[in-house]
C-alpha cells in the first residue's frame, strides 16, 4: 500500500507540473529596471547586451551587462561611432558637440554635413577650436533661433529670434519676438512695441559680434559658434546670469 501511494503521489506531481507549463501565462517583452539601469527583456527571457539592438523602431546600444547606454559614445565593431542620447535612443541627423550623427546613427567623417559643414577624419567639425577668421562657417549666422534650452524656460516666456545677413558677411539683423509678451518684464524689448526689438549687428571675426537696438540705442554683445548657437549678453542679469543661449531651429547654415 505504501508503494502504491508513492506512485500515485509521483504521478500527481508530474501532472501538476505539466498543467502549470501548459497553462502558464505567456512571457512578455519589455523594459525593466530604473533610471540609469534600464534593460530590455525579450519574450523568451533573453536580453540584448554588448552591442546595438532595434526596439520598436528605435536603435539602442547596450553594455556588457545588458544596461542601455545613455549620454555616451560607443565605437562599434565596424569602427564607426554611435552616440546614445538621454533615454538611450541613438542620435540621428543632429550635432552632438562638434560631431554630426547621420541618418543611420553613425558619426560622419571626411565629408560635408547636410547643413554644410566640413568634418575631418576624426569626425570633428573642422572649424572647432581654430582661429575663427580662417573659417567662413562662422559667417553663416542667418536662421531662426529660440531659447528653449535656456535654464528656467517657460512656454509663455519663450523668445523667438530671426537672424539674417545684411551688408555682406560682416553684418546682420536680429529681430526678436516674445512668444507671449503678457506679464513679462524683459528690458531687452520695447514694451510699447509688442513685436519685440530689432538689433543691427556687426563683427570683425565672425565669432564675436556687437548688436545695437534700434528701439533703445543700447549695444549688446554676443558670440556665434559657427553652426547652431548664439550666446547673447543680456542687460538684466537676473535671468540666465546675464547670458541667454539661443539654438538654431531652422534655416541658415553654410552651403
Amino acid at each position: 500500500m505504501e508503494k502504491l501511494h508513492k506512485k500515485h503521489f509521483t504521478f500527481g506531481m508530474v501532472l501538476a507540473i505539466l498543467m502549470a507549463i501548459l497553462f502558464a501565462p505567456p512571457a512578455f517583452a519589455g523594459w525593466e529596471g530604473g533610471p540609469g539601469h534600464w534593460w530590455w527583456r525579450n519574450s523568451d527571457g533573453s536580453y540584448p547586451h554588448d552591442g546595438a539592438a532595434t526596439i520598436d523602431g528605435v536603435r539602442y546600444v547596450f553594455d556588457s551587462n545588458g544596461y542601455v547606454k545613455e549620454n555616451a559614445w560607443t565605437q562599434m565593431s565596424n569602427g564607426k561611432w554611435y552616440y546614445s542620447l538621454e533615454g538611450g535612443a541613438i542620435a540621428r541627423n543632429q550635432w552632438v558637440g562638434d560631431y554630426y550623427l547621420g541618418s543611420d546613427g553613425y558619426m560622419l567623417v571626411n565629408t560635408v554635413t547636410p547643413d554644410g559643414y566640413n568634418v575631418g577624419a576624426d569626425g570633428r567639425w573642422i572649424g572647432a577650436g581654430q582661429n575663427s577668421n580662417k573659417y567662413q562657417e562662422y559667417w553663416y549666422i542667418d536662421g531662426d533661433y529660440d531659447n528653449r534650452d535656456q535654464t528656467g524656460y517657460r512656454d509663455t516666456h519663450r523668445v523667438d529670434m530671426h537672424v539674417y545677413l545684411s551688408g555682406g558677411w560682416d553684418g546682420c539683423i536680429i529681430e526678436f519676438a516674445l512668444y507671449d509678451i503678457t506679464g513679462t518684464g524683459y528690458d531687452l524689448y520695447d514694451k510699447y512695441n509688442p513685436n519685440g526689438d530689432r538689433l543691427v549687428c556687426s563683427t570683425s571675426d565672425g565669432y564675436n559680434w556687437t548688436a545695437t537696438s534700434t528701439f533703445w540705442g543700447d549695444t549688446f554683445t554676443f558670440t556665434y559658434d559657427g553652426h547652431d548657437t548664439i550666446k547673447l549678453k543680456w542687460r538684466n542679469t537676473t535671468w540666465g546670469g546675464g547670458n541667454m543661449t539661443f539654438k538654431r531651429r531652422g534655416g541658415g547654415g553654410a552651403g
